[in-house]
This record gives C-alpha cells, structure tokens and sequence, in this order.
C-alpha cells in the first residue's frame, strides 16, 4: 500500500505543471552592474591613456603587479603603450569593452601624432585588462600594445626555429 501510493504522488508530481516565478528586479541588476562595469573600465582607460600620452606614470590606475607589455618588451614606466613619444598627441580610434562581475577587457585602436616636424606618425592596437581587486578597487592588470609598421618599412626577419619555412 506504501509503495503505491509513493508511486502515485510520484506519478502525480509528473504531471503537475512547475511554475517559476521570475524577479522582474533581476534583470536590472545585471544591467546595473555591466554600466557600473562599463563606467569603471572608461575611466580608468582613459586615465591610463590620458596619463601616457602626458608621459606620466599614473600608479593609482594600475595594480601593483600589472603586466604591461608594448612591442613585445616590459614597460614599468611611461610611456607605456608602444609607439609614444614625447611631445605628441593620442588619438582613439575604435574600441570594444567586455565585462563581467570581476574583469573588464577591452580592445583599443589608436595613433601616435608626434609633436615634433619630421617624426612619423604610429597606429597601434591594445588590449587592455581591469581588474576588481581584493581590497574592492578596480586597476589595470594588464596592458598589451602593439604598434603597426608604415608600409615600405623592411620588417626585421626573425630566424625560422620550428623548421617551418615560409610561416
């Protein structure tokens, strides 16, 4: 008699329709959060770049052990993204952000104008990654850049060590 009643109500509960109540409030939390995100990731961007641009070393936007590397080499001072120098302007050209609870990264497209007749002006790509930190602040965890050769620029040849000649 137990065993087929278990078996009923288990039947039973099959049948019964489940019905899920959804917290219209949730949604705006994540929306919430990917604008708070988005906001934090421009201003430290921004900072960031605001800052190499002027060649000065804005501690307060990365975190202690960032990673920053431009051109391929490590760069613990200003100017940190490949191809500035001094007495120049940054321009942004495209960029895409991506965020979730703890990283924001992001992709940046900019030019190098210098201020000084003669010297050429340099496009370059970055990646950038922010942090949300322990402590609850948010910093610069990485910093990679890379600038674009002009044409007619003989690139360096590296040698082929994977025996792969013509990759």
């Amino acid at each position: 008699m137990r065993r087929s009643v278990i078996l009923a109500l288990l039947l039973l509960g099959g049948c019964v329709r489940h019905r899920v109540t959804v917290d219209p409030r949730a949604g705006i939390a994540t929306t919430v959060g990917a604008m708070l995100g988005d906001s934090i990731a421009n201003v430290l961007i921004n900072r960031a770049l605001s800052a190499d641009a002027a060649l000065e070393n804005p501690d307060s936007v990365y975190s202690d052990d960032a990673e920053v590397v431009a051109n391929g080499e490590l760069r613990t001072e200003a100017p940190r993204l490949a191809g500035l120098s001094p007495g120049g302007r940054l321009l942004l050209g495209s960029s895409r952000t991506m965020v979730t609870t703890s990283l924001i990264w992001g992709s940046i497209e900019y030019r190098w104008i210098p201020g000084s007749p003669g010297q050429v002006a340099t496009s370059g790509y970055a990646t950038i990654i922010v942090g949300h930190l322990r402590d609850g602040s948010w910093r610069v965890v990485h910093l990679h850049s890379s600038t674009i050769p002009p044409p007619n620029v003989p690139q360096p040849t590296h040698p082929d060590t994977t025996g792969r000649a013509g990759f």
